[in-house]
């Protein structure tokens, strides 16, 4: 093990201090491990809560242990989509601006896109657009996590807001334009609990070249309708890529080779 990712959401009573003292408590237990947390949306809350800026509590973080910012909470960046499915999240360019600082701060982030839930494929091209537009700008993400919206028991699918996910073909080309269009990108990571291990093994011959990690947990995928998510073996991670005639390798946060 490589890395720790705390992936909770935006919890109404946590605070920076809450946050630093996770960050404490995990380097206890696993001294030297790399912590991978906090999307914009957490850093914006609990800095509202604290009277603080922005680049005050990402610098805390920094000081405190924290190795990496999620590039989460994106969903899709374009407002009048955000109004719809997470209208409680940060704005577009709020979540830009804390990227931004992040970076310049000497965190990098990965990140991500949540995709076929209300967006049109126009929103989808937008919000590649300015992932590109910031890497130019700063270097700092590491890759691109491609997430399909998991619909099952979310509520603006339920209510009819939403549609039932991006198809398999959507998928990959998501990946395809992905890889053509981040020129600045080396990476694009295929989101195995979600699709499924034949999809993944096909989203790796479309553009994607990371696997991401075994995991242990994903509560969120889970709670949202998708099974199978909590845990791949390394086992069958090697049978898929072996039979592609690749090698399986193990990284770090930052793409390092094990």
């Amino acid at each position: 093990m490589t890395e720790i990712c705390l992936l909770s959401g935006v919890h109404p009573g946590f605070t920076l201090d809450t946050y630093v003292d996770m960050m404490h408590w995990i380097h206890e237990a696993a001294p030297g491990v790399h912590i991978h947390a906090f999307s914009p949306d957490e850093v914006a809350h609990v800095a509202h809560r604290g009277g603080l800026s922005t680049p005050e509590v990402i610098a805390r973080l920094r000081d405190e242990g924290l190795g990496t910012i999620q590039g989460t909470a994106a969903e899709i960046l374009v407002d009048s989509v955000r109004q719809v499915i997470c209208p409680r999240k940060v704005s577009t360019a709020d979540w830009v601006r804390i990227i931004k600082e992040a970076h310049t701060a000497g965190l990098r982030s990965t990140a991500t896109i949540m995709y076929g839930s209300y967006e049109t494929p126009e929103d989808q091209a937008t919000h590649l657009g300015l992932l590109r537009d910031i890497q130019d700008e700063t270097h700092g993400f590491t890759e691109l996590v491609t997430l399909p919206f998991v619909h099952t028991n979310t509520p603006i699918y339920q209510q009819g807001i939403a549609r039932a996910g991006p198809t398999g073909r959507e998928d990959l080309l998501m990946l395809a334009v992905s890889r053509l269009f981040l020129d600045n990108f080396n990476n694009v990571q295929v989101a195995w609990g979600k699709v499924g291990l034949k999809m993944t093994q096909l989203a790796l011959l479309s553009g994607a070249n990371d696997l991401a990690g075994t995991m242990f947990t994903d509560d969120v995928t889970g709670d949202a309708g998708a099974s199978g998510s909590d845990y791949l073996d390394p086992k069958d991670m090697e049978r898929i890529v072996t039979d592609l005639g690749r090698t399986l390798r193990q990284r770090t946060t930052f793409y390092e080779l094990v």
